[in-house]
């Protein structure tokens, strides 16, 4: 697992993480097409789903993302920005006061098929830091820490999955 943090002028944030998967692009995609489930595996996030709930989610769907810290609960909004069927998609975070306070930021997950039918999972933010009293040096590690977090998650529920998956392949055999 790699994350990479980029902070500029103390403001604009670029974070990469990616991780190579051991098992097929289908099966990280049929994990990740439950998209409430798989951006609620961020330690932040909880309670993900469509502003409307009557509509399905896909490209332009309004969202409402549940957050919580410790005992705090808070919801922001966004949008299903893009969604490329098998492959991935991006959506943004957005605080309810605007654009100019909680961090905005925008999401892309995206995953890609590697040799030997393994595959590279990809997520990528791109934001706006606000909280300017904070030491850049702090701003980075607490970013790569809640990333290296979310990896942990993802990874951990995949590799339930496919070790499930394969166990039921063994015992058809």
């Amino acid at each position: 697992m790699i994350v990479a943090v980029r902070l500029k002028d103390r403001q604009r944030v670029e974070l990469l993480a990616t991780m190579l998967l051991p098992m097929s692009v289908g099966t990280v995609w049929g994990q990740m097409r439950s998209f409430t489930y798989c951006v609620g595996l961020d330690p932040f996030h909880a309670g993900i789903r469509a502003a409307d709930e009557s509509v399905r989610l896909g490209a332009g769907t309004a969202i409402v993302l549940g957050h919580r810290f410790g005992p705090i609960r808070f919801n922001r909004v966004g949008r299903v920005l893009k969604w490329r069927e098998g492959i991935g998609y991006s959506f943004s975070d957005l605080s309810r006061g605007g654009n100019g306070v909680g961090f905005p930021h925008v999401f892309t997950y995206e995953v890609k098929s590697k040799v030997n039918g393994n595959c590279r999972l990809t997520i990528a933010v791109r934001g706006r830091w606000t909280a300017m009293m904070l030491p850049a040096w702090l701003i980075r590690r607490w970013l790569r820490w809640v990333m290296g977090h979310t990896l942990h998650s993802i990874h951990h529920q995949l590799m339930v999955i496919e070790m499930h998956r394969r166990g039921l392949e063994k015992s058809a055999g």
